[in-house]
Formats: C-alpha cells, structure tokens, sequence
C-alpha cells in the first residue's frame, strides 16, 4: 500500500498533475489547471482553479484519487502489466 499526497498551488496559465504511468498510451491521474475551458484528457480528473490537494492511495492494486472535492477510485487487474496494456486498468470511474 502507499499514498502520494500533495498540495499544489499554480500561476495562471499553468497546469499541474499526479499521474500513475505505465507508457504514453496509458496513463490515468488527476490534472489541476488555471484554464477555466481546459478539457479533461481521457483517463484523467480534471480540477479548474489554481490550488487543490491532489492523492492517489493504492491499496492492492486499488487505486483511489481525490482532490479534497472529488473522489474516483478503479480496481486494477491482478495482472497489471496486460490490464495497462489494454488500458482497462487506467479507466476513472468518478463515485
């Protein structure tokens, strides 16, 4: 188990993220930005303004991202190299 907390305070005009990578293609996490119009990349939570708390928890291959306001949370394949392969393990599902 482990968990990856930070606050994060940005400028206008940036953007900042807490990311779990596998390769390119597959990557889910939470995104903060300072554009009021950014869009969601897929596989990811998006979070307008310019400070949140951002943390993934993994608890057996269960991962759970939050942003102080929001909660998503996806339970990755036992096989976790193929499931990030197929991209069913970076699906974020928001609860």
């Amino acid at each position: 188990m482990y968990t990856v907390e930070v606050d994060v305070e940005i400028e206008p005009g940036s953007e900042a993220g807490l990311l779990l990578f596998y390769d390119s293609a597959h990557v889910c996490g939470l995104r903060l930005s300072s554009d009021p119009h950014a869009r969601g990349l897929p596989k990811t939570m998006l979070v307008h303004g310019t400070r949140a708390m951002l943390r993934i928890v993994n608890d057996n291959q269960e991962a759970t991202f939050s942003t102080g306001s929001r909660t998503a949370e996806r339970q990755a394949h036992r096989e976790s190299g193929r499931a990030m392969r197929s991209g069913r393990a970076c699906a974020i599902h928001s609860t």
